[in-house]
């Protein structure tokens, strides 16, 4: 019983940290395309600016 238990725990511990592994990278890449996404944005809007100083 006790070893059953340990391996549970072993493997619930691994689980976790899997998922947190997997969450962690998910937000970093959804971190760098909304980055991304607003440095293009700004990007757009400084050449809009720069024609319309023209």
């Amino acid at each position: 019983m006790l070893i059953i238990r340990k391996k549970a725990k072993a493997q619930s511990i691994a689980e976790y940290a899997a998922l947190i592994i997997i969450v962690s990278v998910a937000f970093g890449v959804m971190f760098r395309y909304i980055q991304r996404g607003i440095q293009v944005r700004v990007r757009h809007l400084n050449q809009e600016l720069n024609d319309s100083l023209r």
